[in-house]
């Protein structure tokens, strides 16, 4: 360039109508035209910096954005803002700065200023407070995004004044990473009047550090009296940072209980199993009539010693499993005197001496059977009459059982566990139901110090209480207190143990067991019980022999090696084996029944399993039939085991009460036809529809006898997420439903 045209250059920069300045990039004036000089009133002589311009409340994020422009983060910045004259007066000014970039390298800034006039606060006052103060920024602005009006006219915001936000979009201080979704919101707003929308948008602050805001957005276009897109917006960082801290710290303590369930689990299964063995072989000696008197005597003291390490065992990890959220509740049709029963038989069994006299006593008004998790009232029990046992050695420990109705009409259940033995201590009544601590005279006694703690947790679960009364020298009452529901089960009690001691007609089991120790105690087991057992030691033996030939009904252990013993009931109940099958495993928790129950067995057993329990539950899920009917009928895997899927009893009560059997028989035909397309639309994605679907069949079974498939409809309607349990359970009562109709057809051709 020569000099005449750098000299033409100057003197237009010099002319020119409108205020230009070009700095360094530490913010220093090196060149500034007339209008500039005239418009800030300092003269061609004086050194001008920026913030001799600026109010000392902009001088800092004037310095940021000056800096943003030096790093090359933005190409220019635009603003309206407060300047300061030299003789200390103020007025409103538009400028627009760019970079002089030289060699890739900003070396200094060229700036335009032109005064502005402000637009005018709204009228209202009261408005104009409203904004001022809101705790939230309020927006209106056009179609194209411009600000119309805001909050941060009215106070600074984001570290921005004031004049700042007299002509800006969202993109002036949003982060380009959020652009594109903040340009799908905008869509969406625009082709969805009155609709509200909400998203995250991280921005840069005046001192340009980056703020997370929760923004909303309701096109009010077509509104006369708005005429703009509304706007709200929070500042959410914090919040987010907690809530991001917060799931974290979850996600954590989620990973934490999932090894502490998956150490539970392996302990449990590993201890049960060996208890397994042991407290069925003592068992199997102490009655063994061939032994001498001295044996069978070493054999029952064997046996009482292994039955408290089981409780001891149990209670341990009872605690362990309540401790991580791995113990709730599953109610459902509960026998309360078989319990206590049952108890009351344990307390007996465990008692040292024979000195201690263990009874219990159900009032007449208890209803037969309740709604309640039958698995924790038992466990509940067992743990309170345990510890009265343990600390009784002459005398008496009873179990007494009443009801009545509260205030709000709820059926309450009260249990007192009451014993004559050596009374706790007044100082440490309140401590007896912490873990690991005990009263200060329980001697030789002591356990673990946590069956009264699993059992206070146990009924806090229930929703109820638990408190204790006590005298030194005279015994202690434990009394619990807890809602119940009723239940619609039928009340007819089990038949006994007539099937398993009818030596004429000796019912078959398949015992699935990979454990050689566990194969010969179930052998002996089922023999001492008048049962035959058949014992095979994987999941794919025990298929094709249960597919090939009759039994009464199938132990399966869980963990075989190869297919576990779930996969191997699906498979089961796929090729259409309807035998009962009882799941029998060291693995004991509320979890592990569930799925086991899921995959389509009749009943869990948690190991170590004794005589009476493995009695009782084979007694009542056998159904007897003579060798002539099994012999005329080889292909039914049980003969009539729809009792397993559904209740025969109820079928022919309904006839009674609609005085014609054929009647029952169209309504079991209508319910199979329109069983599959129900089960389909509960396989479907709408929730609502599967919730429709599933209490139409729950009360359909319900009627007809499928109790266990109305029991999952039940839990479907409540949660349709769980619909996948209904596949089984359904194709269960199809196959029952079909059996029972057979035998109805053979029954009217003889």
């Amino acid at each position: 360039m020569s000099i005449e045209d750098d000299l033409f250059v100057h003197l237009a920069f010099d002319r020119a109508g409108v205020a230009l300045s070009v700095t360094d990039t530490a913010g220093r004036v090196l060149h500034a035209n007339s209008a500039f000089r005239e418009l800030f009133g300092w003269s061609a002589t004086d050194a001008i910096d920026i913030s001799q311009i600026s109010r000392p409340e902009d001088r800092a994020w004037t310095r940021a954005y000056i800096e943003r422009l030096v790093r090359g983060d933005d190409d220019e910045f635009h603003t309206v803002k407060q300047f300061v004259r030299r003789d200390g007066s103020e007025f409103s000014g538009a400028v627009t700065i760019r970079p002089i970039v030289r060699d890739g390298r900003c070396v200094g800034i060229v700036g335009v200023v032109i005064a502005a006039q402000p637009r005018d606060l709204v009228g209202d006052p009261r408005v104009g407070k409203l904004l001022e103060h809101s705790a939230s920024t309020i927006t209106l602005a056009d179609a194209a995004g411009n600000v119309m009006e805001t909050a941060g006219r009215y106070r600074a915001t984001l570290g921005y004044p004031r004049e700042f936000w007299e002509e800006r979009t969202i993109f002036d201080i949003l982060v380009p990473d959020d652009a594109e979704r903040v340009l799908v919101m905008r869509d969406a707003v625009l082709a969805e009047p009155g609709g509200v929308f909400v998203d995250d948008f991280t921005v840069i602050d005046a001192d340009g550090e980056r703020h997370v805001l929760e923004v909303s957005a309701v096109n009010l276009l077509d509104d006369p009296a708005i005429e703009g897109i509304v706007i709200t917006s929070r500042n959410v960082t914090e919040e987010r940072a907690i809530r991001a801290e917060l799931t974290a710290l979850r996600d954590e303590a989620v990973a934490e209980a999932d090894q502490r369930a998956r150490l539970v689990a392996t302990v449990s299964h590993e201890l049960r199993n060996p208890l397994h063995a042991i407290t069925g072989l003592s068992e199997l000696l102490a009655s063994d009539p061939s032994l001498p008197t001295s044996l069978q005597d070493l054999a029952a003291a064997l046996h009482r010693q292994v039955t408290q390490l089981t409780l001891v065992t149990d209670d341990l990890l009872d605690a362990a499993q309540l401790e991580i959220g791995d113990g709730g509740l599953r109610a459902g049709p509960t026998r309360v005197r078989q319990v206590v029963d049952d108890v009351a038989r344990l307390g007996r069994a465990v008692q040292k001496g024979g000195r201690v006299a263990v009874w219990s006593t159900v009032d007449d008004q208890v209803p037969a059977i309740v709604d309640i998790d039958g698995a924790r009232l038992h466990q509940l029990l067992l743990n309170l009459v345990g510890n009265a046992v343990k600390f009784t050695h002459d005398g008496e420990v009873g179990i007494s059982v009443t009801s009545r109705r509260t205030d709000d009409g709820r059926l309450q259940l009260d249990i007192a566990v009451h014993d004559t033995g050596r009374g706790i201590p007044p100082e440490d009544l309140d401590v007896i139901f912490d873990p690991f601590r005990m009263a200060a005279n329980a001697g030789d006694d002591r356990g673990a110090g946590l069956g009264l703690a699993v059992a206070s947790r146990i009924v806090a679960m229930l929703d109820g209480s638990i408190d204790v009364t006590s005298e030194v020298g005279r015994g202690s009452t434990f009394r619990v207190s807890f809602p119940v529901g009723l239940s619609d089960e039928p009340t007819e009690v089990p038949r006994g143990h007539q099937m398993l001691t009818n030596a004429a007609d000796r019912p078959v089991v398949l015992v699935v067991e990979d454990n050689a120790v566990n194969q010969d105690l179930a052998r002996h087991q089922l023999t001492r019980l008048g049962a035959v057992a058949v014992v095979v030691g994987t999941a794919e033996e025990a298929i094709e022999l249960a597919a090939e030939r009759h039994f009464d009904a199938i132990l399966m252990d869980h963990q075989l090696p190869g297919m576990n013993g779930r996969d191997a009931t699906r498979e089961l109940r796929r090729r259409n084996v309807t035998t009962p099958i009882v799941g029998m495993t060291a693995s004991a928790t509320a979890a592990d029944e569930q799925a086991c129950l899921d995959a389509g067995m009749d009943a869990f057993l948690a190991k170590p399993v004794g005589l009476a329990r493995l009695n009782e539950t084979l007694d009542a899920l056998i159904t007897r039939q003579t060798p002539a009917a099994r012999a005329e009928h080889p292909e039914r895997s049980a003969g009539g085991r729809a009792v397993s899927a559904v209740d025969v009893d109820t079928l022919a009560t309904l006839a009674d009460e609609l005085g014609n059997p054929a009647i029952v028989i169209s309504l079991v035909e209508t319910f199979l036809g329109e069983l599959e397309r129900r089960r389909a639309a509960i396989a479907g994605d709408d929730p609502e529809q599967i919730a429709r679907e599933a209490h139409t069949l729950k009360s359909s079974a319900r009627l007809l006898g499928a109790v266990r498939l109305a029991t999952v409809c039940e839990h479907v309607e409540q949660d349709p997420s769980r619909a996948p349990l209904v596949h089984d359970q359904a194709i269960a009562a199809e196959r029952a439903f079909r059996s029972w109709l057979s035998e109805r057809t053979q029954e009217s051709a003889r």
